[in-house]
């Protein structure tokens, strides 16, 4: 199944966030050079890694980046929006209270970005987000075992 984390729908045009320099681009296709693993996480030319060419047989064929490269399915960064969903998962922090302290500053917003839902739930659990990655490195085997407990399954 795939999972989309590094594109936003926008009406016909897309927008492309690359999940580690967070970078945009927009269009209807994706950017050159640009490449997008089987879990949806989207890298920039910067950012992505070298690609060898694999067989045909390969699970991951229909997406230039092979999930087994891919650093946020290998636990090697952790991109803001899996990092909200394993701490709501966990700490099951309202979002209404986190919009309530952003309201305090900004009345006029409506939602909560990934980062800012993040920063809240590590101050007040006193964690930093490279102790969240090495609990969810060491938690979880793969990628679909850390997408399955995130999505309750």
């Amino acid at each position: 199944m795939k999972r989309r984390l590094g594109f936003v729908s926008n009406s016909s045009s897309s927008s492309y966030v690359c999940g580690l320099c967070l970078e945009t681009e927009n269009g209807w296709e994706s950017p050159d050079g640009w490449i997008e693993c089987k879990n949806g996480h989207c890298l920039c030319n910067e950012c992505a890694p070298e690609v060898p060419k694999v067989e045909e047989d390969d699970d991951d064929d229909d997406y230039p980046l092979p999930s087994h490269l891919c650093p946020f399915c290998t636990f090697q960064a952790l991109h803001d929006q899996n990092m909200r969903r394993y701490l709501q998962k966990k700490y099951q922090v309202v979002e209404d209270l986190v919009l309530a302290e952003i309201k305090k500053v900004n009345k006029r917003r409506r939602v909560v970005r990934d980062y800012e839902y993040n920063a809240y739930v590590c101050r007040q659990e006193n964690l930093t987000g490279e102790q969240i990655l090495e609990e969810i490195k060491s938690k979880f085997s793969d990628y679909d075992s850390f997408w399955d407990y995130c999505s309750g399954r």
